[in-house]
């Protein structure tokens, strides 16, 4: 039942009834710990932790240009991999757009091969 449900009406000496307030005797403060970007966080690594990565390729980079605009998708965080070993997590807001220019970077690296470069991300 809640504290609206639980309006008594009083009488008073004029006959007119009035509506009290009756509480429960419960605290007013209840201290609790929000945090938010940790639960995020660790939803988001799990996620990524059950996903085999795709390569950072441009045909993967097509696909998700075309699936971009069909969901009305931007946002989104990804994960970079060297050899299957995290070396990158960021959120962005245009994401296909970040993963195009990390690809681009990675092209022109040495002793880097794109092959060995997968990716995961959540949109």
């Amino acid at each position: 039942m809640n504290w609206a449900s639980k309006i008594l009406l009083a009488p008073v000496a004029n006959g007119d009834a009035v509506a009290t307030p009756q509480r429960e005797q419960q605290p007013i403060l209840n201290l609790f710990e929000f945090n938010l970007p940790a639960v995020l966080t660790r939803q988001l690594w799990e996620r990524f932790d059950a996903m085999r990565g795709g390569l950072l390729s441009e045909e993967a980079l097509l696909k998700l240009a075309r699936l971009q605009p069909e969901r009305a998708l931007q946002h989104g965080a990804y994960q970079l991999l060297l050899q299957n070993d995290v070396v990158y997590v960021w959120v962005a807001s245009d994401v296909i757009n970040r993963l195009r220019r990390h690809h681009r970077k990675l092209k022109g690296r040495r002793n880097i091969r794109i092959d060995d470069t997968p990716f995961h991300l959540s949109l």
